[in-house]
């Protein structure tokens, strides 16, 4: 079975896994990375002498050993989707082993979010308007300005801003699209109208 046009899965619970990641993705979750992991897992079942729909614990504990020079948050990364694997299939009535929520080597630190004051946002403003170009970027100094305040007024992520084209700003209306957002839908953005206005100013200003 398959849940794109580059993975094939084969294993006797290859029909899970693409229901799981089916699953993963109706409830909004893009899955992209996920699948090369499970194809990883699918692999590994392949060469066991499994023969039945089942996940058995000297399995997955066996495809969870941390590997030789393994970071830790891709070690996580595996033992989670591993985890809910395990958890649907026991949903569905299949034997499978849940890895404990302790199991692995924790991450050694935690993350916690910096707010920034109106004070800090002026001075990155500012920083950024005074950028200047570059033998190697020489148009820098028009872009970084830009970002910086779509991210601001817009509260877009970094990955959005960046992944913008032109025909998903609509200067004339004043609507910025984002593409292929959460449940794989287009979200519609209006900007505060000074916000559109530099962005004219800056459109005029790249066709030059």
């Amino acid at each position: 079975m398959s849940v794109n046009s580059k993975i094939e899965f084969k294993s006797p619970i290859a029909l899970l896994i693409e229901r799981f990641i089916q699953e993963k993705r109706t409830c909004g979750y893009k899955y992209n990375e996920v699948p090369r992991i499970l194809e990883c897992l699918d692999n590994f079942l392949c060469c066991t002498k499994l023969n039945q729909i089942a996940l058995p614990e000297h399995l997955a504990l066996q495809w969870l050993e941390r590997k030789s020079g393994e970071q830790t948050s891709t070690h996580q990364r595996r033992v989670v989707v591993v985890r809910q694997l395990a958890q649907m299939m026991v949903r569905l009535g299949y034997p499978a082993y849940i890895v404990p929520g302790c199991f692995g080597t924790s991450r050694s630190y935690t993350f916690s979010p910096y707010i920034f004051t109106r004070e800090e946002i002026g001075k990155l403003i500012r920083a950024a308007d005074q950028i200047k170009p570059s033998p190697h970027s020489p148009i820098r100094q028009l872009i970084i300005p830009e970002i910086i305040r779509l991210l601001y007024a817009c509260g877009f992520r970094l990955s959005e801003v960046l992944n913008l084209r032109v025909g998903d700003v609509d200067l004339k209306e004043g609507v910025i699209t984002i593409r292929d957002d959460k449940f794989n839908k287009d979200r519609l953005v209006p900007p505060a109208l000074d916000i559109v206005e530099r962005l004219k100013v800056y459109n005029e200003r790249l066709k030059k």
